[in-house]
């Protein structure tokens, strides 16, 4: 942490880092997302990535909604292989470049990039761009930072025709906009996993963390943390008290997804 601080402001150049045992991250001085990643030694998100890690399968699709930079994107792409499929969305200009670069960097026949934001309905939309991770669909209340236009579609639209193992989704309080988008896929148990942020973010578009839950549970999806030393699922009520990240997972593959995560 300390070397790479020291390394930007004297160079001002980026820095070719090897994540995830085989995967290249170029990391800008400015980039929050991969700046992550150096500070903790390639794993930011500890027991998330771990739960990756025990449960994907070479040959499967993840798909990463708000991919910025890829960070996930590249752990995905690492752990379903060339035969698998990665779909990254990333609407900011800026990180979109980044993500490109990255996929480039690694030879990544298996991701395919949308350079858009999801929601409820296509078309487009207005999205902020000088917050680097922060960066969102506009809310009408973004403090006069710059913004552009964007285009949105539903993942129903997009993706309903195959099947994936898990999804992320990190946009910043519009993940109900974007799941209401997707409830072909969710009554579909597909993906059975989705990987949410809810760091309070919700609240920018009039949402609540319990309102969220409430409606993934009329969906058929339970929240959950996982604990990636003991390799254990534990479903809560508030798990967002608990940790910025949660796991909402399909009521009906609850079995099927603990039995993956466990030791062969």
């Amino acid at each position: 942490g300390i070397a790479w601080q020291i390394y930007k402001r004297i160079t001002g150049n980026y820095l070719d880092v090897t994540v995830f045992k085989t995967m290249k991250l170029r990391c800008y001085p400015d980039s929050t997302s991969a700046s992550s990643v150096l500070y903790c030694h390639g794993w930011p998100d500890y027991h998330e990535m771990g739960f990756m890690q025990h449960y994907l399968r070479a040959g499967e699709g993840f798909v990463d909604v708000g991919a910025n930079v890829g960070v996930y994107t590249l752990l995905a792409a690492s752990l379903v292989g060339k035969t698998g499929r990665v779909e990254a969305f990333e609407p900011g200009a800026k990180a979109f470049v980044r993500l490109q670069e990255n996929v480039a960097l690694n030879n990544l026949t298996q991701v395919h990039l949308h350079a858009m934001a999801v929601g409820e309905t296509a078309g487009t939309v207005r999205f902020s761009c000088e917050r680097d991770t922060m960066n969102r669909i506009s809310t009408g209340d973004d403090g006069g930072l710059a913004a552009m236009e964007v285009p949105i579609d539903r993942l129903d639209s997009i993706l309903a025709e195959q099947r994936y193992a898990m999804g992320k989704m990190d946009i910043e309080g519009a993940e109900l906009m974007a799941l209401r988008g997707a409830q072909k896929m969710l009554s579909d148990h597909n993906p059975p996993v989705w990987l949410l942020e809810l760091n309070g973010a919700l609240h920018a578009f009039g949402f609540d963390e319990q309102g969220f839950a409430d409606w993934l549970a009329e969906q058929g999806y339970d929240l959950a943390l996982y604990d990636a030393h003991s390799r254990t699922l534990r479903f809560e009520n508030k798990p967002w008290i608990e940790a910025g990240n949660v796991l909402a997972i399909s009521r009906e593959m609850k079995e099927y997804v603990l039995k993956r995560c466990q030791k062969a």
